[in-house]
């Protein structure tokens, strides 16, 4: 069997799978103060999309070693996967009911 069918036949996510559900909860906690706010990431309510979260800016002069530790920080991570979650599975007040939505949002 190959890695894919191995999951499958498992019931189980690829690695990156895991590692967005983790960064998505992670977002939950912090928008609701379960955890601290350490990256100082700020929330947005919108009328069309709910909760979204604002990404830091990053200067146009940057080199490109500074914008690819940018691009793979958890402040900036964290922000764009949080922003692709349907509003109603962000919605959800309880991490139990999360968990679960956010596996079948992911697969």
């Amino acid at each position: 069997m190959n890695y894919w069918e191995r999951l499958s036949h498992l019931k189980l996510m690829s690695l990156q799978r895991r590692r967005e559900r983790y960064v998505i909860l992670m977002m939950w906690k912090t928008y609701h103060n379960v955890v601290p706010n350490s990256c100082n990431i700020k929330f947005v309510e919108t009328t069309r999309y709910g909760t979204k979260a604002v990404l830091p800016s990053l200067s146009k002069s940057s080199s490109m070693r500074n914008q690819t530790l940018y691009d793979s920080s958890f402040a900036v991570r964290g922000p764009k996967l949080w922003n692709k979650v349907p509003s109603d599975v962000k919605a959800d007040e309880l991490l139990t009911v999360l968990k679960p939505v956010c596996r079948s949002f992911l697969l």
